[in-house]
């Protein structure tokens, strides 16, 4: 019995082509060292989202300042920090080319992931065919043009892909063989369960993939009670994965706006700190059913609308042609009652099922909730392995599917053009920020501009600890709008004795909001320089008014 355990390993190793371990760690060093290379090619990320809120959130949580400053990072400025925590530690404390080495480093795991999927549903091809095509698939899908463009960079869509992906890949080992009818394995559940729970606490964009990696379970060709046990184990680790690494601060935010995803889904909780309205980015959603359904083929002319940069890729489209051939073909072979290889497992078993259920829902709800195109990085990166299930399914030959597939993959490569965040020639430092000496910091207040596009939040931590910042206008509130946030600022600068500031690039605009609603001027006309990577802004000292309007517009 031992010896033909032994024979039997033997021969699934000679199989898949030798030490799966070996093989496995040695793609992963190749993902990450060359995702550590790229992003160095790339330049120093300086992008918005940076600026705005990724270097300040973690600032923040760390500082514990969600109780002293208000509103600087706009509406992001309450979101999960956790994610930012290791760029800002390797910002604080490395060489920004070192940092963005390490950021692409851990972004290129998604190389790996993406291999181990393919891998696995390409199991009944020669080793040779098998490991050519899944590098191949993996290497289209991390050289998409948004998985490549945040390489390195904050923005975390490719940090939560990782995750997302990483689920998926333990629900694919979850199923058993075709030829060996068995339940699902509830430990891989477990794990992917979690590691989508995961994905979803670090950003709540990722929360498409929960649903529709949820979504994919029907397309089991196991029965529904079978179906509703594992969805109910999977469900419960991904809850368990969400509170894991979001429950804290959902629980801090709460605590603190009466609405754990503050300042999101506020027609649902009604937190009195701003208005009761569901914050929705709906600038890119197509406005036409044409594009609504041919959305892909937008991607192929860099003016798709559904980022906010210009970007072309070809991935989605190949997808979308061969899935409509593929489909066609389907429904030929059923009518003419030839349904032939289309029931063998090599072709739809339960693994490849899942994976095309997974992508279609992920995409269908994608769509339909953001239409934004860097928070489709997991259906983007995972495309190349969708279009090797349909190559085949449509052909038979080996040899055919091989070289078509790495035709196309080579072919989406080179169209390809990624979007550009802001890159910039690596420095001695991300932000190059310069303030002015600030007396009595630990009795002084700074108020940010008022004009919300304006992106102030990542001077904030040059300035002294003390230093307390109220932003009066941004697009979680504005001056006189009755909310929560108005009256505690408000009632801050009222209780206030001591020096006050206004940052600010327009201090004509400013100063008249501020004799308006809070009682307050500019007092000399002579600001002081404060020089950050956005450029200059101007630090004027505020003095109260003894007469006008002020006090919140009463």
């Amino acid at each position: 019995m031992a010896a033909s355990g032994k024979s039997a390993r033997n021969a699934a190793s000679k199989k898949s082509g030798g030490n799966p371990i070996a093989r496995n760690i040695l793609v992963l060093v190749i993902g990450m060292l060359g995702g550590g290379a790229i992003s160095v090619r790339l330049g120093q990320c300086i992008d918005y989202d940076l600026l705005n809120y990724h270097y300040y959130n973690a600032y923040s949580f760390l500082n514990h300042r969600l109780n002293f400053d208000y509103g600087l990072a706009n509406i992001q400025g309450y979101f999960n920090p956790l994610p930012d925590l290791p760029l800002y530690f390797l910002i604080t404390h490395v060489k920004p080319l070192w940092a963005g080495f390490i950021m692409g480093a851990f972004h290129g795991i998604i190389f790996w992931v993406v291999f181990a999927i393919a891998y696995h549903i390409l199991s009944e091809l020669k080793p040779t065919h098998r490991l050519v095509l899944s590098v191949a698939a993996a290497a289209t899908g991390f050289l998409g043009p948004v998985n490549i463009s945040e390489t390195g960079a904050c923005m975390n869509d490719n940090t939560v892909g990782i995750f997302a992906l990483l689920s998926v890949l333990f629900t694919l080992k979850s199923i058993p063989p075709e030829d060996a009818p068995a339940p699902l394995k509830k430990n891989m559940l477990i794990y992917s369960g979690v590691f989508m729970g995961v994905a979803g606490g670090l950003k709540l964009t990722a929360l498409v993939y929960a649903v529709g990696a949820f979504l994919a379970f029907i397309v089991f060709s196991f029965g529904w009670k079978e179906k509703i046990k594992a969805l109910a184990l999977w469900t419960a680790a991904a809850a368990a994965g969400f509170i894991l690494v979001a429950g804290y601060w959902t629980f801090v935010i709460w605590r603190k706006f009466q609405n754990p995803f503050f300042p999101y889904f506020n027609k649902i909780f009604h937190s009195p700190y701003c208005k009761a309205y569901n914050f929705r980015d709906l600038r890119f959603f197509p406005k036409v059913l044409s594009k609504w359904l041919f959305l892909p083929f937008y991607f192929l002319n860099g003016a798709a609308g559904t980022s906010e940069r210009s970007f072309r890729d070809m991935r989605l489209a190949l997808v979308f042609v061969f899935g409509a051939a593929a489909l066609v073909f389907y429904a030929y072979r059923m009518f003419a009652g030839k349904p032939g290889r289309m029931n063998g497992p090599a072709a739809i078993g339960n693994d490849r099922r899942y994976l095309l259920g997974f992508f279609v829902f992920s995409y269908v709800v994608w769509e339909k909730m953001f239409c934004i195109y860097r928070y489709a990085v997991p259906v983007e990166v995972i495309s190349p392995v969708i279009l090797t299930i349909l190559v085949f399914f449509l052909f038979r030959r080996e040899k055919v599917r091989v070289y078509l597939l790495l035709a196309l993959f080579a072919a989406a490569v080179f169209f390809a053009q990624p979007p550009n965040w802001g890159r910039v020639a690596w420095s001695d430092s991300f932000f190059n920020v310069r303030v002015p000496e600030i007396k009595n910091p630990d009795n002084t207040i700074i108020i940010m501009p008022f004009q919300p596009r304006e992106i102030p939040s990542y001077l904030a931590p040059f300035f002294p600890k003390g230093v307390r910042f109220l932003r009066l206008e941004s697009w979680l509130t504005k001056p006189g709008d009755g909310s929560k946030l108005q009256e505690e600022m408000t009632k801050i600068l009222n209780n206030h004795s001591g020096p006050e500031y206004l940052l600010t690039r327009d201090p004509g605009t400013d100063n008249e909001l501020l004799k308006r609603y809070y009682g307050r001027a500019i007092s000399n006309p002579n600001g002081r320089l404060v020089i950050g990577t956005t450029g200059e802004f101007g630090l004027f000292a505020i003095s109260r008014i003894t007469s006008g309007a002020g006090q919140n517009g009463k």
